[in-house]
Parts: structure tokens; sequence; C-alpha cells
């Protein structure tokens, strides 16, 4: 079964927000803000959702940072992290899916490498960033 994952790079003051998982395979793991794509929804809506349910922040995205894809236990992964501005909100989570959100700078981020969850997309995705490397978000074509 492919699955879709989408996130947001939020960035603030130089530093970018993450989040620790708290359940699951992954817990104790930082990553982004970030979800699979529910049946009936696009990609950006997934990105917008699930950045508000994981930090409590309105976003607008604005640009795709990275696409990456893996295997994980044979299924195909393909992934899609917007850089996002925040346009409301107040930092706030649900406790049983994260147990922290902090801001990192990103020397803090290459530090954590093996604290980071799918490290090679979040350290290409800061990387881009840094470097204004993007791509505009009118590549993405509804096709109904």
């Amino acid at each position: 079964m492919s699955i879709i994952v989408t996130g947001s790079l939020l960035e603030k003051d130089g530093k970018f927000l993450l989040i620790r998982e708290n359940r699951g395979k992954d817990k104790g793991k930082w990553w982004i803000p970030a979800g699979t794509v529910d049946e009936g929804e696009y990609v950006e809506e997934t990105a917008v959702r699930e950045t508000y349910e994981e930090s409590g922040y309105n976003v607008k995205l604005s640009n795709i940072i990275c696409l990456y894809n893996k295997v994980l236990n044979g299924n195909p992964i393909i992934g899609i992290i917007f850089k996002s501005q925040i346009i409301d909100g107040d930092l706030k989570f649900d406790k049983e899916e994260i147990s922290e959100a902090r801001w990192f700078t990103p020397d803090e981020i290459i530090g954590m490498k093996d604290s980071l969850r799918s490290k090679e997309a979040l350290l290409k995705s800061i990387e881009n960033y840094k470097n204004n490397r993007f791509i505009s978000l009118d590549y993405i074509t509804k096709v109904k």
C-alpha cells in the first residue's frame, strides 16, 4: 500500500519547529508537523490540517521545499515538505500524540541526527531552505 505524507517546515527567528513523537515506533523521535493524506484530501489540505493539529498554528503554504520517497516495511512512501508561514495561532498540541514541541537552530538539528525521524528529508529541507531552493506550488496541478 502506498502512503503519501505531507508536512510543514516552519521557521521563526532563524529556528525551525520540531515536534517529538509520543507513540508508535517513532516515539521519542523529532520531526516536523506532518501526517498522511486522508481519503478525498489534497496534499496541500493535509499539510495545513496536520500542521494545525500538531502545532496549533494556522499556516499558509508558500513552496515545496523537499520531495522524498522511501520504502518502509515494503510500502512505498512519498513525502512532500512545504515551506510554510504562520498566519496565527499559539503553540499547542495533543500530549497523547506529541510529547514536546520546540524551536531549534539548524546546527542544533544537525547535531540531533540520531534523534530525528526521516533525518535525510529533514536535513535536506533545511539545506534547501538555507540555499533558497524551492519548487513553486504552481507545479501542483489538481486533476478532476
